[in-house]
């Protein structure tokens, strides 16, 4: 191809490196934002007590008012 010894594998190399920059980006953003919400409307006070005893180690439950409604996001 009329390139110098090595030309290619320097390519491969460093598209190999760029493509792990960019997964590395993208899985740590992903990571820091954390999931999906999920809402569930009109839960009963007790309801929500049960929902976070019995799901002790799920990440970041919140329990917030919407539009003067009880909504729980978990």
């Amino acid at each position: 191809m009329g390139l110098p010894e090595g030309s290619i594998r320097a390519v491969i190399a460093l598209s190999l490196i760029v493509l792990f920059a960019i997964l590395s980006v993208f899985l740590f953003q992903s990571i820091s934002i954390g999931g999906a919400r999920f809402k569930i409307d009109e839960m009963s006070t007790a309801d929500r007590s049960e929902f976070i005893r019995s799901h002790a180690n799920a990440r970041d439950i919140q329990s917030s008012e919407t539009k003067g409604k009880p909504g729980f996001y978990t």
